[in-house]
């Protein structure tokens, strides 16, 4: 088992040749004596290479605490399953709240063990991994932390605990946005703007200024700023950064929105990513929805933006459900119509973010190029409501 490690906020840093032993989980100093150690310093390790749920075969990231414990004999450095954490009364509630909703560690029924104990989950089915496989290559079918012949890396990372003000105000993760291509947006550096420069997008992931370890990140992002290469310097950034998921949308920022995803060069980049992958871009049929499913069946997840804006029921759809109909459609954009007055106290701002809404939805209803101009020109509310009640006229393709 090789380790890499980096060194974590506000302690020195720990580093693979150092003489230290490192123990995996089956080794056992006494976590329940935990007064005779002292905690100098705790993250969160995850191993750089998925393995197989046993139930359903989707990959799953294998992860436990990391701790460097300061015994009368030094400095000793273990992982441990969240579960012998948790039954050692080391894991705070909120930080149980976070590995619940950003890494799928979550309290689950073992039917072997006959009882709930905390552990990693499948993303896609739901079951428990056990720590047996994880911790213990219960069958000879262990994981990264447990099976001798795994000589995959391991990397600590910075415990994704938030602030106290953030925690107060009710989130629990940060998303960070790469993918924007809006040119007043990448004009000023952020957005897909920041695909530019490298290291300050390294920056933004640093704990080094900070008192307090940064909240788990989840990240949207696009291929580059001009050439699909580019990403395979930004994958290799992103896949050293605490990342949970990352969310890929294959255009370059240069691309805006013309053309089409490039879903060869995401298929290429897929397998070096070591966190979970989420896609977005060009979704917007069921049959579209299903075939990327199929092509990519180990997905944490599919973004749809545009998609669902031209048709609020593609989800639903999707699942076999009925389109929308003409009265859900009006019911639907006048309760945001409303929604947006009521916010800016005032129709003619409402009526310029319907416009958005309106440029994708408007080739749902039949004969609508009469009325496009008559709805880009309008700009107070009854000049609005005015084409809107014309368009509802209209049948739906």
């Amino acid at each position: 088992m090789s380790i890499e490690m980096r060194p974590l906020s506000g302690t020195r840093p720990l580093y693979v040749d150092e003489p230290e032993p490192f123990w995996p989980a089956g080794d056992d100093p006494d976590l329940y004596k935990l007064e005779l150690w002292r905690l100098h310093k705790v993250g969160l390790v995850q191993g750089l290479r998925s393995v197989p749920c046993w139930k359903c075969g989707y990959l799953v990231i294998q992860s436990g605490l990391f701790l460097e414990l300061e015994g009368r004999d030094g400095y000793h450095c273990r992982v441990v399953s969240w579960s012998d954490a948790h039954n050692a009364g080391i894991l705070s509630q909120p930080f149980l709240r976070t590995l619940s909703d950003c890494w799928r560690v979550r309290p689950t029924y073992s039917k072997s063990a006959g009882y709930a104990y905390l552990g990693i989950t499948c993303p896609k089915c739901g079951s428990l991994q056990g720590d047996n496989f994880v911790y213990d290559n219960y069958q000879g079918r262990g994981g990264v932390f447990s099976d001798p012949e795994d000589k995959s890396p391991l990397e600590v990372l910075p415990l994704p605990v938030f602030t106290d003000d953030l925690r107060k105000m009710g989130y629990t993760e940060v998303n960070l946005n790469f993918g924007c291509p809006s040119g007043t947006v990448t004009a000023k550096g952020k957005g897909a703007g920041m695909l530019r420069d490298l290291s300050k997008l390294e920056k933004s992931f640093s704990t080094k200024s900070s008192r307090r370890p940064k909240a788990p990140s989840r990240v949207k992002t696009r291929l580059g700023v001009t050439s699909p290469e580019e990403f395979e310097a930004i994958l290799d950034l992103y896949d050293r950064c605490p990342i949970c998921e990352l969310t890929i949308h294959p255009r370059v920022m240069r691309q805006l929105y013309r053309g089409e995803a490039d879903r060869a060069a995401f298929a290429k980049y897929l397998p070096h990513c070591r966190m979970p992958v989420c896609y977005n871009g060009d979704i917007t049929t069921p049959a579209q929805l299903k075939a990327l499913e199929a092509e990519f069946p180990n997905l944490s997840g599919i973004m749809v933006g545009r998609g669902i804006i031209a048709d609020p029921a593609l989800l639903r759809q999707a699942v076999g459900g009925a389109p929308a109909s003409k009265e859900e459609l009006r019911g639907y954009l006048d309760e945001l119509y409303h929604g947006y007055t009521e916010a800016f106290g005032m129709a003619s701002c409402a009526v310029s973010r319907m416009k958005a809404h309106w440029h994708y939805l408007i080739q749902r209803f039949e004969g609508s190029e009469a009325f496009e101009k008559q709805l880009r020109k309008a700009r107070e509310g009854w000049e609005y409501e005015v084409v809107v009640n014309q368009l509802f006229t209209l049948p739906l393709l």
